[in-house]
């Protein structure tokens, strides 16, 4: 049961500090009860709507507020608000970059055919490398599943509209060609080969060649060799 005085402390924390602020407040009280976050989290964000406003800043959540909500999320177990956090909250955290660690928990507790379009819709609105990376950090902490698998899907679309040199040069890529490997889906399989073979000549100039690179995933127990009758081999 909150008492009447915290819930005025959360209120004059929202009004006169900031939503930071005002979540560790919450938080000191838990169990927070869904009812309660829900309307916390409907206040915080009329007040970040109004710092955009004021200060014409679309990336005013930080990291720690949403790492806090996330937690009180999970609590919570409500599907209801985390997709009110993706739509939200989610885009207005001011590195998203930062975001997979706090997402992993709630994609890997919650049904996926519940929050996916809430989540999906929100990542489809980065920029491709963006998307890809966090995808792919994402997919990178779950287990086999709908929920990787879309994910995956999505990292791969998103890949496969990079120009060379920026996919080349991005640190997923190894994630990229684990999780493709391993998921056996001979359709993503056979999009990242392709990505990959049209670009193979600027690979090979830097030295590296596209099929050794898959070997040297294998050998080295990133991705379980591939079975010869799943249909998957390069």
């Amino acid at each position: 049961m909150f008492s009447f005085s915290l819930i005025l402390a959360v209120e004059n924390a929202l009004e006169c500090i900031n939503v930071d602020v005002a979540v560790q407040v919450l938080q000191s009280q838990k169990p927070v009860s869904a009812k309660v976050l829900g309307q916390f989290m409907s206040a915080a964000k009329a007040k970040l709507e109004e710092e955009e406003q004021t200060w014409s800043n679309l990336k005013n959540a930080s990291v720690d507020f949403a790492k806090t909500l996330c937690e009180l999320l999970l609590d919570a177990d409500d599907t209801a608000l985390v997709n009110a956090f993706f739509t939200n909250i989610f885009c207005r955290v001011e590195k998203p970059i930062a975001l997979p660690p706090l997402i992993i928990p709630i994609v890997r507790k919650f049904d996926w055919s519940e929050i996916s379009k809430a989540l999906l819709d929100e990542l489809d609105k980065l920029e491709d490398q963006r998307c890809m990376a966090m995808v792919l950090h994402i997919v990178d902490g779950l287990d086999a599943g709908p929920a990787q698998s879309s994910l995956l899907k999505l990292a791969v679309e998103r890949a496969a509209k990079l120009p060379a040199k920026i996919l080349c040069s991005s640190n997923t890529v190894g994630i990229l060609w684990k999780w493709v490997l391993r998921s056996g889906d001979k359709e993503l399989l056979d999009v990242v080969v392709n990505i990959f073979e049209s670009m193979q000549m600027r690979l090979q100039l830097r030295g590296v060649n596209l099929h050794n690179c898959i070997h040297c995933f294998q050998s080295n127990g990133m991705v379980e060799e591939a079975d010869p009758n799943a249909g998957c081999a390069i």
